[in-house]
């Protein structure tokens, strides 16, 4: 179930004022193979489906039980009036966490 397996925001407004957003964050894996994965994925306006703007995959990107701080994203989000965003994990069983802190959003002109 997507929602059971995500963190998301409340919609932000941001009434036209930024040409982007800087998502900045620290995670830290937990018995995430190589074919499991989480995603930062984000919605403009409400008026899509949501879309994935970068993918961590186990092993490849990232190691487990390592702390990985400051790590950061922009996305475009000009001409846009709000933005959610979503942090959604892709995991093989239940066993799979991926843990997230210091989750900071900023939005740039």
């Amino acid at each position: 179930n997507i929602d059971q397996s995500s963190i998301y925001t409340n919609k932000l407004m941001l009434n036209h004022s930024f040409s982007s957003i800087k998502v900045t964050f620290s995670f830290f894996g937990l018995s995430m193979e190589e074919d499991d994965k989480f995603c930062l994925e984000y919605i403009l306006d409400e008026n899509s489906e949501w879309k994935k703007r970068k993918c961590w995959r186990g092993f490849v990107d990232f190691e487990n039980k390592v702390w990985y701080d400051n790590t950061s994203i922009k996305i475009n989000v000009e001409d846009a009036q709000s933005v959610r965003v979503r942090f959604r994990c892709e995991g093989g069983n239940n066993r799979d966490d991926v843990l997230f802190d210091m989750v900071q959003i900023q939005g740039l002109k």
